[in-house]
């Protein structure tokens, strides 16, 4: 048998999901005398209806824009990052201390195009398809996420 290993969750910036791929099963004999498909013909319709359903759903997914009410979105470099970030603000932190400004990535326009990478329930990963940080990854508070 021949497989491909096809990663859904994060495709390439610009680029389609190609689903392309080449299996090989030794089941030839008939099904049934009826009709004569055999099984080989029946597991390669199921399975490339399965991956084709699939492929569709991750493409649909992964397609967000980043939206803010001051117009920006920060994007952070982890988690952690994020965390200590939020925390500084919240005690009244400068947000032009550098040890804020080092928890940044990007900081992006409203409407920025991205593709999600990893969802949690307060944040979001998302890699940048458009504009000045193209191909940069990031994490940002879910609300900024909109699909």
């Amino acid at each position: 048998m021949e497989y491909k290993n096809i990663d859904l969750s994060s495709p390439p910036p610009g680029e389609a999901i190609s689903l392309t791929f080449a299996i090989h099963c030794h089941y030839d004999r008939p099904i049934s005398s009826k009709g004569g498909k055999t099984m080989k013909t029946r597991l390669f319709t199921t399975v490339m209806v399965v991956v084709s359903i699939l492929g569709l759903v991750g493409i649909a997914a992964q397609a967000a824009t980043l939206q803010s009410n001051s117009g920006k979105v920060l994007l952070f470099k982890s988690e952690d990052l994020m965390d200590f970030a939020m925390s500084h603000l919240v005690d009244k932190g400068s947000p032009m201390d550098p040890a804020f400004l080092s928890t940044i990535a990007a900081l992006v326009d409203n409407g920025t195009r991205c593709s999600i990478i990893k969802s949690k329930f307060t944040r979001k990963l998302v890699r940048v398809l458009e504009g000045r940080f193209k191909g940069v990854v990031g994490w940002t508070p879910t609300e900024m996420v909109r699909p």
